[in-house]
């Protein structure tokens, strides 16, 4: 798919820009590192005497465990959304609002962006206060040279800023190149620490300005001493610490989760990369905060921890090899939620939800790289650490992270809820409940940080909301509240905009037209294709031949409808169907009233299934078996399908010719738009014959047996079609436990067999299908025929019947429950509808349960 192909399909509009650069960031690079390094960020090296200190050692473990665990649920969202699919630039806020809407998605936007630029403050303060503390007038041992004072110290900010400025402007491979380099010396300086404990075991006393604090080395008294909490007034704010206070600082150090997230539009491949460089960055951080916890709490009297946010540098061996560490892992931060907070500017910009507003955004260089974003960005952080003190801008930081979060974990529940075929994330670690405990538990502990920052943060979002909702133009994104809406309850049918419509949320919307519903093949048909529609529309229509003008035609038509739609409800309560009937001058003209007019706004039928016409007598149902029962639970009197429909046809009494059967699929096919599928043999179906004893099998044979021989085209809409009604079959709960998809790559000899084989492993992988893909070379003569040849009909039968033979030897065993095959065109003139179903019957002679598939629309896609 080319680019321009690839935005079309997201967005619904052409990119009018020049092609992107080719993305070149690796999951370490694009990924982990800058995960890393934003989790640690000022925490590491500057907080984690602070949190032991006021915490003890046992609950800040517990708190980190509690806020590793929060931003745990988080990833699994993260990661399960970022492997359904491709994903475009924009991290968080392309996920929420392809997922969600323009509306959450904008708002949520919007708040992920000043979340990263406040995040950016954070750690400009933090390098900042890094500074001053070693090398300020009143710092510790050596090179007493910076100027303290506020002035001073937002002057000092400034040229930290410039420095991350500089960077973004240069693009997103300056910034990976400097975040590895950072990265490594951080390394470093936490392995030289970490030694620095074992190395200097001695106790001794440590000064901090006018007052000397200790310095134990491994001590099981010290230990003792610092486990318990012990919440102290803060000596830099002079306000009192507690838990709600210490977690917001200790949740800032976790809140780098997105750091990957944020630069999807610069990675390779953002669906392999953001999941597992996350996670690992997730476990590595988290063991290395546990470590550096318990060695303070061992070796530092609990007055030096809450006195000294550098206390990392005063116990050092060497004070400037900490200094380093603390300077290149907040500037790391720093650029990585900087960089972040520019991309998704730009991405909420080119998406036009807010207008002119943001308009000036969309502006890029050549390469991509948007630099009136970065301009606008580094203007809003420099307001921001005008208020020079870490500890008051974290807490809003953090309340604006955990929103997101929670509108993360909020866009991935609706996805599953909303039991969309096509959200089939290929992270397997995910289920809907961790997304549940995820949009709590982050929701929860935004207040629990702060009440006051958390309410200004739902505030906002609101306001956006209703902003977004009024003011915004229409975006094709296959938003999630249409999926929702059908899925829900169909008193919500006016809400439904078929102009909405995303392929990403297809489903099956079928009509299945009914001949007469006493027989067992029109029973069994029911059962099958409720399972088919996968929480779709599922319409069972019936057409009466007659006058509808006619004395008591329309009493006719309401009971036929009547008792068709006890049937389904009482007889048949699993069955989730509307029932239509229609009076019709022939079968053919009811089956085009039903299908044009069948179903309301965006619910319409799109799939129509009908029996196959062949010589076969029905044979009587056994539908209303248990309906006395039923009639007594349900407090409902239903009349016999037998007191209302006419009996059922004997030898060879026909209700249909052959053309008008045939035109019925013409008419499907050439002039209205739908698919088509035949069913054959379903008088044979069993449902409770599926069983974990015997696991059966769904076997789908995606080739026309008339041009065996010829190229197949894996990724055709009829393929396609077919693969995605079998995997749909397969996701229902009965058949995933008790079947398995085959799909058979035919060909005319081993070598084209194994070709196709691989072409057919490469689209199964795409459309994310779950099947065992088999070679089977056919037997007998395969040549290629067309249909018509010099102006006289060409006989295929005997490539049809090599075919037939070939599916019945793998097929043909009690194993299949059901098989699906190619329903190739009908011929356009009626002359030749005779010779089409004797090749149909011919082709599905002697099968199990056989559905033949004709599909026009696109039912699946490889991109979000």
């Amino acid at each position: 798919m080319s680019e321009t192909d690839h935005l079309l399909a997201i967005t619904g509009t052409k990119d009018e820009s020049s092609s992107p650069p080719p993305k070149k960031l690796s999951t370490f690079f694009g990924v982990f590192v800058p995960c890393v390094l934003s989790m640690f960020s000022v925490i590491l090296f500057l907080r984690m005497g602070y949190i032991v200190g006021q915490a003890g050692a046992l609950v800040a473990a517990a708190m980190f465990a509690l806020a590793y665990i929060i931003v745990g649920l988080t990833v699994l969202s993260i990661a399960a959304i970022s492997t359904n699919g491709a994903i475009r630039g924009g991290g968080a806020y392309f996920m929420i609002s392809r997922a969600l809407g323009p509306e959450f998605g904008g708002s949520i936007g919007v708040i992920f962006y000043f979340a990263n630029v406040f995040s950016t403050g954070v750690y400009v303060l933090g390098v900042v206060e890094a500074l001053v503390g070693s090398f300020g007038v009143k710092s510790g041992d050596y090179a007493r040279t910076l100027p303290d004072g506020r002035g001073w110290d937002y002057l000092l900010g400034t040229a930290i800023l410039i420095f991350c400025l500089l960077v973004c402007l240069v693009g997103p491979q300056m910034f990976a190149k400097t975040t590895f380099v950072i990265f490594l010396v951080v390394m470093v300086v936490a392995l030289a620490i970490a030694i620095n404990f074992f190395v200097k075991t001695d106790s001794r006393p440590i000064s901090v300005g006018n007052v000397t604090y200790y310095y134990t080395g491994f001590s099981g008294n010290t230990f003792v001493d610092n486990l318990m909490p012990n919440f102290t007034v803060d000596y830099t704010t002079g306000k009192q610490a507690d838990f709600a206070v210490v977690f917001g600082v200790l949740f800032n150090g976790c809140t780098g989760i997105m750091a990957g997230a944020n630069l999807s539009g610069d990675l390779a491949k953002p669906s392999r990369s953001i999941p597992l460089g996350t996670i690992v960055a997730c476990f590595f951080t988290f063991i290395i905060y546990q470590i550096f916890s318990i060695f303070l709490a061992v070796t530092c009297s609990r007055s030096l921890l809450v006195n000294d946010y550098n206390v990392m540098q005063s116990i050092s061996f060497w004070g400037p090899l900490v200094t380093t560490g603390v300077l290149t892992v907040t500037l790391s931060a720093a650029l990585s939620t900087f960089i972040g907070a520019t991309r998704i500017l730009k991405a909420v910009a080119d998406d036009n939800i807010f207008g002119i507003v943001l308009r000036p955004f969309k502006l890029a260089t050549r390469s991509g790289n948007p630099y009136m974003a970065i301009f606008i960005t580094w203007i809003l952080v420099q307001a921001i650490i005008s208020v020079g003190q870490l500890n008051v801008v974290a807490p809003f930081a953090t309340g604006f992270f955990l929103l997101s979060y929670s509108a993360t974990n909020l866009a991935c529940l609706a996805l599953e809820l909303a039991s969309a075929p096509n959200f089939r994330p290929t992270f397997r670690y995910y289920h809907w409940v961790t997304s549940l405990l995820g949009v709590i538990s982050t929701f929860a502990m935004m207040f629990v940080v702060n009440q006051i920052y958390a309410a200004v943060a739902v505030v906002v979002m609101l306001l956006l909301f209703v902003f977004i909702h009024f003011y915004s133009g229409d975006q094709s994104w296959g938003d999630i509240s249409q999926a929702l809406i059908f899925h829900q309850v169909r008193k919500y049918l006016l809400l439904l905009d078929p102009r909405r419509e995303h392929v990403k949320f297809w489903r099956p919307q079928v009509l299945f037209l009914v001949n007469n519903p006493r027989s067992v093949n029109a029973a069994s048909l029911v059962h099958f294709v409720n399972d088919m529609k996968k929480g779709g529309l599922y319409v069972i229509g019936h057409v009466i031949v007659g006058q509808l003008d006619s004395p008591g035609a329309a009493e006719q038509r309401r009971r036929y409808a009547e008792s068709l739609q006890d049937h389904v409800s009482v007889a048949m309560p699993k069955i989730k169907a509307f029932v239509e009937v229609t009076f019709a001058e022939s079968v053919r003209l009811g089956a085009q009233s039903l299908i044009m007019t069948s179903g309301l706004g965006g619910m319409k039928p799109r799939m129509i299934v009908m029996g196959f016409y062949d010589a076969s007598v029905p044979r009587e149902g056994k539908i209303e078996t248990s309906l006395p029962r039923r009639q007594q639970r349900s407090g409902r009197s239903v009349t016999p399908l037998s007191d209302i429909f006419p009996p059922l046809r004997q030898d060879d009494e026909r209700t249909i010719s052959v053309t008008e059967y045939v035109s019925i699929i013409r008419d499907c096919l050439f002039l209205l738009d739908k698919d088509v599928v035949l069913a054959r043999n379903f008088s044979a179906f069993d449902r409770s014959t599926l069983s974990r004893r015997a696991v059966g099998n769904i076997d789908i044979w995606p080739l026309d047996p008339r041009y065996v021989d010829a190229d197949i085209d894996y990724g055709d809409a009829t393929c396609d079609f077919m693969l995605q009604i079998g995997c749909v079959l397969h996701m229902v709960p009965l058949w995933k436990r008790t079947t398995r998809i085959r799909v058979f790559a035919v060909g005319v000899d081993e070598a084209t067999a194994a070709d196709n084989e691989a072409k057919l492993k490469g689209r199964l992988v795409d459309v994310r299908i779950p099947a065992t893909v088999i070679p089977v070379v056919v037997d007998g003569n395969a040549n290629s025929l067309s249909y018509v040849k010099d102006g006289s009909q060409v006989d295929q039968m005997e490539s049809i019947l090599a075919v037939n033979k070939m599916m019945r030897d793998f097929s043909g065993g009690s194993l299949t429950k059901v098989l699906f095959a190619c329903l190739w065109e009908p011929p356009t003139d009626p002359d030749d509808d005779a010779a089409y179903l004797n090749y149909l019957e011919a082709f599905t002679a002697d099968l199990p349960p056989t559905l033949l598939l004709r599909g026009l629309s696109t039912v699946t896609m490889r991109d979000q």
